[in-house]
């Protein structure tokens, strides 16, 4: 299994794990095509996520790069698409090298094809 892959899986297996510990029900997609990686539910409120990762160190400055963007290709080309209003309510984003999770609302994420994350500004009691 290349690295992407993996930490893709690991990423949304700990962001289930983490929610499931917080009381929430969790539910995961079969297409692989949603806007959304899974949905939580808690107290009658429906939440659908959008789960990142990085593998990366951290940069210069201590932010970690996060690519927002998702590249789609078909038989002539590739499709870049960024973060759309209403694709999804919650991003939550795993840095592997903190075992960490920061979960962002859409808003802002929205049109982004980047994010520098700096785990001191984070909060991550957003659900």
């Amino acid at each position: 299994m290349d690295i992407k892959t993996q930490s893709g899986q690991v990423s949304e297996l700990k962001v289930m794990a983490d929610l499931a510990a917080r009381g929430y029900h969790i539910f995961n997609q079969i297409s692989g095509k949603a806007p959304f990686d899974i949905i939580a539910y808690k107290d009658n409120v429906l939440k659908r996520i959008s789960i990142k990762s990085t593998i990366r160190d951290c940069n210069t400055v201590g932010k970690y790069p996060i690519e927002l963007r998702r590249v789609r290709s078909n038989k002539t080309s590739n499709n870049i698409y960024k973060i759309e209003e209403g694709e999804f309510d919650i991003l939550a984003v795993y840095i592997f090298k903190k075992d960490k999770i920061i979960y962002l609302p859409i808003e802002s994420v929205i049109g982004k094809g980047m994010i520098n994350i700096k785990l001191e500004d984070c909060q991550s009691g957003l659900l």
